[in-house]
């Protein structure tokens, strides 16, 4: 059993195919059920496919109404009967064109295209492999590093190639159809990534094979399925043409950026500045009105203590003269023959007390 995994571009590219060619592409339900192939599902794909799908068909939507040529102007007030025929004409296709677009959105909102009858039959038939917090990490990891797969922005093929890690045991080959230059060598845009190779065969002892085209890979592994080298070309013109528009998107998507970053900085330029120093301006006068009570009271702390130290001064220069006074006479007693008897009396007195013991 072949291990296979389709990434989500590929089932998106099915609308752009003919019936017939749909037809074909439907031995893969047959080859998935006999258990030829294990077809590798991620939950992520179906997201990304059921998220795009509408975008996709849009794309549909709008050829059809760009069929129809718009025949104006100054010519159609000659009275011609080329003219005349022309615009018989471009009212017939405009009423085909309206009862077209009116049928294809009525298809596409009850899903029942045949390439929708095609895609959910196989997802129906699956296995989904849901994405874990665990995978989201690892990817979220790798695409910090910078390690391919993946755009910018975007961790769609990280996750994707995470989950292929945790799911298929060690040696196990991998063949992988997809048309995501993401996934390709750089040099030579028909291979598959030198350092994903490398990877898968360091980490789980295995080979990757790589497809485009789901008829190319069919063509290959399965002979005894009719697919024609037309059928090849077909896919393969749909694709390269679906990745061309893919690549104009993210083109005309960085300019729109680009443009619209720089309507924006050159608007806020002469407000930067200003803008920049508000909130700091802001937060100064908080903590300012926050701080003032406190600083109003330190300032009456302040005075009160000075109002105490100058009280204190001045008691202490009231007392001066007081202890002088008191110290004067300490020494004139000191000096008089009546302090000195009264002196010899205690002293006697305490020898007899002493002797007395």
């Amino acid at each position: 059993m072949l291990n296979v995994f389709i990434d989500t571009n590929v089932f998106l590219n099915f609308y752009s195919f003919t019936s017939e060619h749909l037809n074909k592409l439907k031995s893969l339900v047959d080859l998935i059920k006999s258990k030829n192939i294990q077809l590798l599902l991620t939950e992520q794909v179906v997201d990304e496919f059921n998220r795009n799908r509408e975008t996709k068909l849009s794309e549909a939507l709008r050829y059809i109404e760009d069929l129809v040529p718009n025949v104006g102007g100054s010519l159609s007030t000659h009275d011609i009967d080329e003219i005349k025929d022309i615009k018989r004409h471009v009212e017939e296709l405009n009423k085909i064109s309206k009862k077209l677009h009116k049928k294809m959105k009525e298809q596409i909102k009850n899903q029942s295209l045949p390439a929708d009858k095609l895609i959910y039959e196989i997802f129906e038939i699956t296995d989904v492999i849901p994405v874990s917090i665990d995978i989201l990490n690892k990817a979220k990891i790798r695409f910090d590093r910078g390690n391919p797969p993946g755009k910018r922005g975007s961790y769609g093929d990280v996750i994707n190639w995470e989950l292929l890690f945790a799911t298929l045991p060690d040696k196990s080959d991998l063949y992988f159809i997809g048309g995501d230059k993401d996934y390709k060598s750089v040099i030579e845009p028909s291979e598959f990534s030198p350092f994903l190779k490398k990877e898968w065969k360091k980490k789980k002892n295995g080979v990757i094979y790589y497809h485009e085209l789901v008829s190319s890979f069919i063509k290959d592994k399965f002979p005894n399925i009719k697919i024609t080298n037309e059928d090849v070309e077909e896919e393969k013109f749909i694709s390269i043409e679906s990745n061309l528009f893919k690549s104009y998107q993210e083109e005309q998507r960085e300019k729109m950026l680009k443009a619209y970053r720089n309507r924006i900085e050159h608007f806020y330029k002469p407000y930067q500045q200003e803008i920049i120093n508000k909130p700091i301006i802001d937060q100064q006068d908080r903590y300012k009105r926050f701080l003032k009570p406190l600083i109003d009271q330190q300032e009456q702390q302040n005075k009160i203590l000075k109002s105490l130290t100058a009280y204190q001064e001045s008691q202490k220069r009231l007392l001066k003269p007081i202890i002088e006074n008191q110290e004067a006479l300490k020494r004139l007693q000191k000096l008089s023959p009546s302090y000195k008897l009264l002196e010899q009396i205690k002293k006697k007195k305490s020898s007899e007390n002493t002797k007395d013991k």
